[in-house]
């Protein structure tokens, strides 16, 4: 059965701590629940962070337990756990990585417990804890994987949960109580499941999650199994989200709308709270716009299955996958964004392209003024608005401008100075290439062109062979018009492994002629020479999206050293 440590929680975390899941409850104030959470929760998510600085390699090899998955309910919404104890190749490849980085290698070289100088900040700040000794509350219990899981809840939409890995039950108890003592918070939940503690804001939470788990835990969860494989092979870090996550996301703005019907929530009316005819008229724009938004998620998640996410090192390079099904498609899912990607110039720099569907625009556009517009908001006064201040006919016109898909690139050759300086760049060797009918395309830009006065004329546009650029630079618009071979490059191929299926794609090569990337970071820190010798190490970052045979949609962001 399930135990626990009742008593009371410090009060260490400020509005600056870690967000939880939404509930129906009023936002914390200074003082108040916000600052709840806890010194065990504190600390569990300072573990979190730590990773960030260097940590994760002052952990030994030899080391094991059970995955914090097995402390948590089934029925999880959602779930991130760190773990600081992976496999020993996971360890392996994090240090050679992270020793390539002198800000970090200085790290790996202290022989420091992170989770000590964490608990001695916390210390710091609660001064009734100042007697407590980790050497004695917390290092002979205290674990190194933590999780954070949205649980369903009655009450609100779903309750934060914090599984913490612990050594010796026994131990943590006396520690935990330790902590508790000495602060002077408001009560806070703990139970035990296993290898891990749980923590919530309430003792009758904290048992029924550790009863529930211990009854089906998310570790032998079919669905949370299956997508954790489609993410691929495991790291240091997990994310899941259940194929529930909608429902709950609607049943919050729901209730979230519902607290702000009340009079001056919403800083867009200006109403007569003792006129009954403005109060119903804003009730009812506000049920509409209420109803707008939650159709809009309904819409864009109706096939929703569940998504798994995965942070992991492998070959020299740290990279975050993840997996999910059912959105409905914002952009495209064609590989076009691969294909016009790879014809770039081979001295590219960096480059964002996107593939476009058909209607895309006018879907996207029309949602996200379901969600942004305001109640009271005219969506047809808002275009019209823009037609005359761009000429152009929309959103017809911008869909048709936009073609088959869009790829911004900055060439390596650019002088990084001019992009710094007060006076626009003239010739900057960077520029838009639309895959698409020229014919169609090149009128809508010209119409865009008279709209921006003499200053479009530094513009420079340049047709080809299903392609229009427009660049400040006439050199390199019809560069871009003319096929590259960035595709070819081995950057390119370390870090968007998937480019032929890319449906959407990012690439930056820090190397592209001989330390752009280096030359940059001398730009963005004043010439900082601990800022370039970080630098100097990065090799390439890609991000990429694609879609399997089975309808899976895949993300990989890859970062390689040298």
């Amino acid at each position: 059965m399930p135990t626990h440590v009742p008593g009371e929680q410090p009060e260490y975390l400020g509005p600056g701590g870690p967000a939880g899941p939404v509930t129906d409850e009023p936002e914390p104030g200074p003082g108040g629940r916000g600052r709840r959470t806890g010194i065990v929760v504190g600390a569990a998510v300072a573990v979190v962070a730590a990773v960030g600085v260097g940590g994760y390699g002052l952990v030994q090899l030899m080391a094991g337990g059970s995955s914090p998955a097995s402390a948590v309910p089934a029925d999880a919404l959602g779930y991130v756990s760190l773990d600081l104890d992976p496999s020993a190749s996971q360890k392996i490849e994090a240090f050679r990585t992270m020793r390539r980085f002198p800000g970090l290698r200085k790290e790996l070289g202290r022989q420091d417990d992170l989770r000590r100088a964490v608990f001695d900040q916390i210390r710091q700040d609660s001064p009734d804890c100042k007697s407590l000794s980790y050497d004695d509350d917390v290092e002979p219990w205290i674990g190194n994987r933590v999780a954070v899981a949205a649980v369903p809840d009655a009450k609100r939409i779903a309750l934060p949960v914090v599984a913490l890995q612990i050594g010796d039950e026994a131990a943590a108890k006396k520690g935990m109580q330790a902590i508790l003592d000495c602060s002077d918070g408001d009560e806070v939940g703990i139970s035990f499941s296993g290898d891990y503690a749980l923590v919530t804001e309430k003792q009758a939470d904290a048992d029924r999650v550790a009863q529930d788990a211990e009854a089906a835990s998310l570790a032998d969860d079919p669905d949370y199994r299956t997508w954790l494989d489609r993410a691929g092979d495991p790291g240091i870090v997990t994310m899941y989200a259940s194929k529930d996550v909608p429902d709950a996301i609607v049943r919050g703005m729901k209730r979230s709308m519902a607290s702000a019907m009340e009079f001056g929530d919403d800083p867009g009316f200006s109403v007569d709270p003792n006129s009954s005819a403005q109060m119903r008229s804003f009730e009812k724009q506000m049920r509409d716009y209420q109803e707008r938004a939650a159709q809009r998620v309904r819409d864009e998640l109706a096939g929703f299955e569940g998504a798994a996410g995965v942070v992991r090192f492998a070959d020299g390079a740290v990279e975050a996958e993840a997996a999910t099904k059912g959105f409905r498609k914002s952009i495209g899912g064609s590989d076009g964004a691969g294909r016009a990607a790879a014809t770039l110039p081979a001295s590219t720099a960096a480059a964002l392209s996107l593939a476009v569907r058909p209607g895309w625009v006018h879907d996207y556009l029309e949602g996200m003024s379901s969600l942004t517009m305001g109640p009271g908001t005219d969506p047809d006064q808002v275009w019209r608005e823009a037609e005359r201040a761009t000429g152009l006919h929309l959103p017809e016109d911008l869909e048709t401008m936009l073609g088959d898909g869009v790829t911004v690139s900055v060439d390596s050759s650019a002088n990084l100075r001019d992009l710094a300086g007060d006076q626009p760049p003239t010739d900057l060797p960077a520029g838009i290439r639309i895959q698409g009918d020229p014919s169609k395309i090149v009128p809508i830009i010209d119409k865009l062109k008279r709209a921006a006065g003499p200053q479009a004329d530094l513009v420079h546009v340049e047709q080809g062979a299903g392609v229009v650029a427009v660049s400040l630079s006439a050199d390199y618009a019809a560069r871009l018009v003319a096929d590259g071979d960035l595709g070819g490059q081995d950057a390119y191929q370390r870090v968007v492994p998937e480019s032929d299926r890319a449906g959407a794609l990012f690439f930056v090569d820090f190397d592209a002629d001989n330390g752009w990337g280096e030359r940059l970071a001398d730009l963005v820190s004043g010439g900082d020479a601990e800022a370039r010798a970080n630098v100097e190490p990065l090799d390439a970052l890609g991000a990429s999206a694609w879609v399997d045979d089975s309808g899976v949609t895949h993300g990989l962001v890859r970062l390689t050293t040298d």
